[in-house]
């Protein structure tokens, strides 16, 4: 079967003319130019792509508990988080601590005959909390293990039990001229300026107690190189648009 492909020659653009092209990138992002190849859409989308990868890898970075190059280091997580995940096992006998069924036994009967001693003279949580720290003691005190013992120092990774918050925070895709977020990504593009950011309901308490990304006195240089790498994707549209319209 014969197939009939068109094929379109691209010419060499001066160099003047991408030059004054990206000079106009100002006038084409601020609508004082009509922007008929849409080259302020294709930046935006191009920023947000870079600035997202950006914020992804330090996401990375950071879980794993090291600093990005923005100075951000996220505190690490306590001893109780790490010693009660539910995403990292830990290979219990039974759900108290690592007793063994014995020493689960033993557990019970002391709780139960200091709860129901302390009960009479303070509250129910009280007498419980109190019942239960007396147990533990003697338990301890005789070799028994805890989760908190065992593996709250253990490794593991911050801020990714489910991994929603990183996903959402993935760089997306650009084609068409245009920036494809992850489905809970925000992104909205707007005459001079974009927004990006996360959808995920706890994102912004995160952000406050392990930032996501750079405070804006701290960003800047973020921003410059995601302008940079935008500019030179950019710089190859324009190129082979023009090509185009030389070839025509």
């Amino acid at each position: 079967m014969a197939v009939l492909r068109e094929q379109v020659r691209l010419r060499r653009v001066p160099r003047a003319r991408l030059v004054s092209e990206l000079r106009d990138l100002p006038r084409y992002l601020s609508g004082r130019l009509p922007d008929v190849h849409r080259y302020g859409a294709v930046f935006k989308a191009h920023l947000a792509r870079a600035l997202m990868e950006k914020i992804y890898q330090a996401f990375l970075l950071k879980s794993r508990g090291g600093t990005d190059d923005a100075g951000y280091r996220w505190k690490p997580l306590k001893r109780e988080t790490l010693a009660y995940r539910a995403d990292v096992p830990c290979p219990l006998t039974h759900g108290r601590g690592l007793l063994t069924a014995e020493q689960d036994r033993l557990w019970r009967g002391i709780f139960a005959s200091n709860y129901a001693r302390l009960s009479a003279v303070m509250g129910e949580a009280e007498a419980k909390a109190q019942a239960a720290r007396i147990a533990w003691g003697i338990l301890k005190a005789q070799g028994a293990r805890t989760k908190l013992a065992a593996y709250g120092n253990r490794k593991a990774p911050i801020l990714y039990v489910t991994g929603r918050l990183a996903r959402s925070l993935q760089p997306g895709r650009v084609s068409g001229g245009r920036y494809h977020p992850p489905r809970e990504q925000v992104y909205e593009a707007h005459r001079q300026h974009i927004v990006i950011g996360s959808r995920v309901p706890y994102a912004p308490y995160v952000h406050r107690q392990r930032p996501l990304w750079p405070s804006s006195r701290r960003i800047g240089p973020w921003l410059a190189e995601a302008t940079e790498k935008a500019l030179q994707e950019l710089t190859r549209e324009m190129s082979r648009t023009l090509s185009k319209e030389l070839a025509t």
